[in-house]
C-alpha cells in the first residue's frame, strides 16, 4: 500500500504532465487547424493564380499561333508577287530579246540580200567579160561548111572521153562558136562543167549560148575537115525528130554528117549515173534517183528512134578499152587513115587520155566503172518496181546493138 501510495504524486505528475501535454495539443491542433485552413486558401489562390496564368499563356501562344500564321501567309504573298514580277520581267525581256533578233535578222537579210546582189552583179560582169575574151578566142576555131561528127550518147557511156580522144586527130577541131550546135537543135552545155577551165592552155570555145570556157587541149596542128560535137537526148528534150530535122537541114547546105550512137548495158549506166550523183551532187540534181529507169529507157529509145531515121554507127560502151574498135573505124573511114597509121594513132591517144589519169573540178577517175555484180533493184532496192521501164531499156539496147 505504501508503495501505492508512494507513487501516487508520480502518477499525478504525469497525469499532470498528460493534461499539459494534451492541453498543448488542444492549442497545437487549432493552431494546425489554422494553418492547414491557411494552407488550403493558398493552394487555391496559387491554383486561380496558375490557371490564370495557363490562359494568358494559351492566349499569348495563340496570338503568336496567328501572328505567326498571318506573316507565313504575307510571306507567301510577298514570293509570290516577286515570282509574278521576275516572270513578267523574263518575259519581257525575252519579248525584247526576240524583238531584238527580228531586228538583228532583217538587218542581216538586208545585209545579205545586198551582198548577194552585188556579188551577183560582179560575177555577171567577170562572166560577161571572160566569156567575151573566150568567146573571141573560140572565133579562130569557127568556120562553116566543115562535115560534122556527132557523138549522140546516154550518160555514162564514156562519151566525154571519146570526144576528146577524136578532136586529137588532125583532121577534127571542136568548132569555137556553137553555131553547128544550134543547127542540130540542141540545148544546154556541150562540155561538162567539171572539165571546164582545168587546163590554161587549153581550147576556148562557146559552150552555151553566150557563154565561153576552156576546155582542156588544144587542137591538132593540121587542115580539120571535120567538126565533132557530142550531145545526150536530154539536150533535144528526148525528140528524135529535132535531132533528125537538124540533121537533114545540115545535109541539104552540102555538109556530111556522121552519128555515133553511145550506149551501155541499161542496169550498168543506172548505177554509174547513181555513184556520180553521189560523188558530185550538182550534177542531173534535178533527176530523182528512184526516176533513173525511166531516163535510161527514154534515152536509149530515143536513140532507137534516131537509129531508125538515119544511118548510125553505134559504139556500145564496157569500158575505156571499148572504144578503141570506133575510134579506129572512125579514123579510117572518116579521116582517111591507112589500116597502120589508123593503129598508130589509136595507141597514141589512147596513151595520151588514160581514163583513171583525167582530172576534174569534182575529183580524179571514172566513176561507175563496168562489173557484173549489179542488182537490178538498185542499192537497198530502190529500183525493184521500176521492172516496166528496164524491160524498155533493155527492148530498146537490144535494137541498137543488132
Amino acid at each position: 500500500m505504501r508503495q501505492v501510495l508512494r507513487s501516487r504524486p508520480v502518477l499525478l505528475v504525469v497525469l499532470g504532465a498528460v493534461g499539459v501535454s494534451v492541453g498543448a495539443v488542444a492549442e497545437l491542433g487549432l493552431l494546425v487547424a489554422a494553418g492547414v485552413v491557411m494552407s488550403v486558401g493558398g493552394f487555391v489562390l496559387v491554383t486561380a493564380w496558375q490557371q490564370t496564368t495557363i490562359r494568358r499563356l494559351q492566349r499569348a501562344m495563340n496570338q503568336a499561333r496567328d501572328q505567326q500564321a498571318q506573316a507565313v501567309a504575307d510571306l507567301e504573298q510577298r514570293q509570290a508577287q516577286a515570282v509574278a514580277d521576275l516572270e513578267q520581267r523574263q518575259a519581257q525581256a525575252v519579248a525584247d530579246l526576240e524583238q531584238r533578233l527580228v531586228a538583228l535578222r532583217s538587218t542581216a537579210k538586208g545585209i545579205d540580200e545586198k551582198y548577194a546582189r552585188r556579188s551577183a552583179e560582179t560575177s555577171s560582169r567577170l562572166s560577161r567579160e571572160r566569156a567575151e575574151r573566150v568567146l573571141a578566142d573560140a572565133a579562130t576555131s569557127s568556120g562553116a561548111g566543115r562535115d560534122v561528127l556527132a557523138l549522140v550518147t546516154v550518160q555514162r557511156t564514156g562519151s566525154t572521153l571519146l570526144f576528146d580522144r577524136i578532136r586529137r586527130h588532125p583532121a577534127v577541131e571542136v568548132e569555137g562558136y556553137a553555131d553547128t550546135w544550134r543547127a542540130l537543135g540542141q540545148h544546154g552545155r556541150r562540155y561538162p562543167q567539171a572539165f571546164c577551165d582545168v587546163d590554161a592552155g587549153g581550147q576556148a570555145i562557146e559552150v552555151q549560148d553566150g557563154i565561153g570556157a576552156v576546155i582542156p587541149g588544144r587542137p591538132a596542128t593540121g587542115e580539120p575537115s571535120w567538126f565533132v560535137e557530142k550531145t545526150h537526148p536530154e539536150f533535144f528534150d528526148f525528140e528524135a525528130s529535132r535531132l533528125v530535122a537538124g540533121i537533114e537541114s545540115l545535109v541539104e547546105a552540102g555538109r556530111r554528117v556522121e552519128i555515133v550512137l553511145g550506149v551501155r548495158d541499161p542496169i550498168e549506166t543506172m548505177w554509174s549515173m547513181l555513184a556520180y550523183q553521189q560523188r558530185d551532187p550538182s550534177w542531173y540534181a534535178w533527176l530523182d534517183p528512184a526516176s533513173i529507169p525511166d531516163f535510161v529507157a527514154r534515152s536509149l529509145e530515143t536513140l532507137a528512134a534516131v537509129a531508125a531515121a538515119h544511118p548510125c554507127r553505134v559504139m556500145d560502151y564496157a569500158g575505156p578499152d571499148s572504144q578503141r574498135a570506133i575510134l579506129r573505124s572512125l579514123t579510117v573511114d572518116l579521116f582517111g587513115d591507112a589500116s597502120p597509121e589508123a593503129d598508130v594513132w589509136v595507141d597514141a591517144v589512147e596513151a595520151e587520155t588514160v581514163a583513171s589519169d583525167r582530172v576534174s573540178k569534182e575529183g580524179s577517175g571514172f566513176v561507175g566503172a563496168p562489173t557484173t555484180a549489179r542488182d537490178p533493184a538498185g542499192p537497198e532496192r530502190i529500183w525493184s518496181d521500176a521492172g516496166v521501164d528496164l524491160d524498155r531499156a533493155a527492148a530498146a539496147y537490144d535494137r541498137l546493138r543488132v
